[in-house]
């Protein structure tokens, strides 16, 4: 190579210091051409925006008019607008092993039948389902089936007696039978109670249900 086309000192001095410079520049490049920003924005309102949390999730959470859903830690804050979630009515557990169906046989008004007499104080009576069927020889028959607290239970609820508050009452034209249920238990809370037929013809009524202690 003649002395004309060799590069210079200064020359390769600038390539070298090019070369590292680009070196170490390209990270640096890589990383912002990768790490543009994007806005999550409502079409509506501009300033309402999206947010990361610290770990770099998206902050997410079902919303309506009235607020969002909350997280505490991994746990979702749950209730019913209010406050802190209520139930309505009965929370007390199924117990199978007190569960029970009785039939009842009511002729008239004489007969008044105890439901699970001999229970001790504090237990209750959850029924679940009420099924009335009347007899009788023409449509114009009714049965009207009542159950009342018992107005004189005596010791251990061991006297049959009408005239307490009424729990229940359903009036049923023969021949049609009624079958009702409780998804939420109908709750006697004093053990004492009773089923009559307060009116008409005679009827067999099946009540069942569970006891807790």
């Amino acid at each position: 190579m003649s002395t004309s086309n060799r590069f210079s000192g200064r020359q390769i001095t600038i390539m070298v210091v090019a070369a590292c410079l680009a070196l170490v520049l390209l990270p640096v490049g890589a990383f912002a051409a990768s790490s543009a920003v994007t806005t999550i924005a409502d079409a509506v309102h501009s300033s309402q925006r999206a947010r990361v949390s610290s770990a770099g999730r998206l902050v997410t959470a079902p919303c309506d008019s009235n607020g969002c859903a909350a997280v505490d830690g991994s746990t979702l804050r749950v209730g019913d607008g209010h406050g802190a979630l209520t139930v309505d009515g009965s929370a007390l557990p199924y117990r199978p092993d007190t569960a029970f169906s009785t039939v009842y046989y009511l002729p008239d008004l004489s007969h008044i039948k105890l439901i699970r007499p001999g229970l001790k104080a504090g237990s209750k009576i959850m029924i679940t389902s009420i099924t009335v069927m009347p007899f009788g020889f023409d449509p114009s028959f009714t049965v009207n089936i009542a159950l009342t607290k018992n107005a004189s239970p005596g010791t251990n609820c061991a006297n049959a007696n009408s005239g307490g508050a009424l729990l229940w009452n359903q009036i049923v034209k023969y021949p049609q039978p009624l079958g009702m249920t409780f998804p939420s238990p109908l709750v006697i809370t004093d053990r004492c109670a009773v089923v009559l037929n307060s009116g008409g013809d005679q009827a067999n009524v099946t009540i069942t249900g569970y006891v807790v202690p």
